[in-house]
């Protein structure tokens, strides 16, 4: 397994589309994560309203969950995203044998 890492090396070579999707996935959990905290929000927001009949005990306690919950998640994705990043590298062998199938399908053509 890789080291984590989310940038680019000098003079190596990536797979892009094995990057973009790295990038999307993780963003799609940002977006959850996002969605999450925005939850803790509405239950603190609908206390401080007189909107609810929790006490502040289960409101702290229930925006807290998931706000920590959140953080959690948001961890989880990018620690995931610099492991799919950093295996998105092409070895060196890879790239010779790309280079001599292409070269065997030009010399049929």
């Amino acid at each position: 397994m890789k080291k984590i890492s989310f940038r680019k090396e000098a003079g190596k070579q990536y797979d892009e589309s094995a990057r973009n999707l790295a990038k999307r996935k993780c963003a799609m959990i940002y977006l959850v994560v996002f969605y999450i905290l925005y939850q803790a929000y509405g239950i603190v927001d609908s206390k401080l309203m007189n909107e609810t009949t929790m006490t502040w005990t289960g409101v702290i306690l229930g925006a807290g969950i998931l706000v920590i919950g959140s953080l959690i998640v948001a961890a989880f994705a990018t620690i995931k995203m610099g492991k799919e990043l950093a295996e998105s590298e092409i070895a060196e062998d890879q790239i010779e044998a790309d280079e001599v199938h292409q070269d065997e399908t030009c010399d049929t053509n």
